[in-house]
């Protein structure tokens, strides 16, 4: 196909009907993420957010084409390889790519001043029990209960034991996602719902 629009362009073809309108078209769940798809094929993905620009395509001659176009239209430099966006960090290889958020947990620690707290292995301890009527929801965020104090800090205890954590996908892997959850039925003290 890449071969046939290559000819059409050179043929001067577009001259003697119109050419197909070429455009991103927007997501409808996600706003800032834009898609283009030739032949029912996705070509070229772009996330937009305020000024930085995350573009990415299968095919390295479209995306260079791509950034070409938008360098002609648009003030923008190409920073090269993704390694930061959005508070999310990234590594990649030949074979993998892993996304994590060290430097935005070790900011975190460093804002609450937990940068050499002893870290622990989960969020909350099982036995755990909060309630929005130990303060007023407002009185949570400005003055919080004791209870949701030591909750808050035992979060920040764990991103401490966890800042080395990523998702990492392999090329040629299957991409089925599993996930586990440990619920505890009825043990809300607002709603008795699950937690």
């Amino acid at each position: 196909m890449e071969q046939e629009m290559q000819m059409i362009d050179k043929n001067g073809t577009w001259i003697l009907v119109d050419k197909p309108e070429e455009r991103f078209l927007r997501s409808a769940n996600e706003p800032t993420l834009y898609v283009y798809k030739s032949s029912e094929l996705v070509r070229v993905i772009i996330s937009l957010y305020v000024d930085d620009l995350l573009i990415t395509s299968v095919d390295d001659n479209i995306l260079s084409d791509c950034k070409t176009k938008l360098m002609r239209e648009f003030e923008m430099s190409d920073l090269g390889e993704m390694h930061y966006f959005l508070g999310l960090q990234f590594i990649q290889s030949a074979d993998s790519i892993c996304i994590h958020q060290k430097k935005y947990a070790t900011k975190l620690l460093k804002r609450f001043h937990m940068e050499n707290c002893k870290s622990v292995e989960t969020p909350l301890t099982s036995n755990s029990k909060l309630s929005k009527d130990d303060g007023t929801p407002k009185a949570i965020y400005a003055k919080p209960s004791h209870n949701h104090y030591l909750a808050a800090k035992r979060v920040l205890r764990y991103i401490k034991g966890t800042v080395d954590y990523g998702l990492r996908f392999e090329k040629d892997k299957s991409s089925e996602l599993v996930g586990f959850c440990d619920n505890d039925w009825a043990v809300s003290l607002d709603d008795s719902k699950s937690t």
